[in-house]
């Protein structure tokens, strides 16, 4: 498979959370976070599952050419509109309380900041949460793990 849809992302990332559970809960109270880990795992998982797929870290999207999205899905070559931009946020002990303002932010630079070429992309942004910290923001999708300790929220700009 080439490319992947927004909705076979959510569901591989859930996935993802699934199977690393006990790895996300060691990294939750650790300084610094895990949101870099994250995102080179997820990036890592979904090629070795797909090796056609194409995806990118910390690519140069906003107007702002130094600010980048954490992932870009889809092959750039098949065209802006069939790429998946996300922003991803990972809460831990440290910035629990900036969480949801950091959900914000990546809403909002998704929204207003993004470069002319990359406006037609489908825009993502996704947040690993944990339950007993964390109010959802209104307008937002929950998927909490079965077990209730950890969830993935999103929200589909585009």
């Amino acid at each position: 498979m080439r490319t992947i849809t927004t909705e076979q992302f959510l569901d591989f990332t859930y996935d993802w959370m699934c199977a690393n559970l006990s790895g996300i809960e060691s990294s939750w109270p650790q300084k610094g976070g895990w949101e870099g880990s994250a995102q080179v795992q997820i990036a890592n998982d979904l090629m070795s599952a797909l090796p056609l797929l194409r995806v990118e870290r910390e690519r140069p999207v906003y107007i702002e050419p130094r600010n980048t999205v954490d992932l870009v899905v889809n092959d750039p070559a098949d065209g802006a509109e069939n790429l998946l931009l996300v922003e991803m946020k990972c809460q831990s002990l440290h910035n629990a309380a900036d969480f949801v303002g950091g959900l914000a932010h990546d809403v909002y630079r998704l929204d207003h900041e993004l470069a002319e070429p990359y406006r037609p992309a489908h825009r993502l942004v996704i947040g690993f949460y944990f339950t007993d910290h964390f109010a959802l923001p209104a307008g937002w999708t929950e998927r909490p793990h079965p077990g209730n300790r950890i969830g993935l929220c999103h929200l589909l700009l585009s």
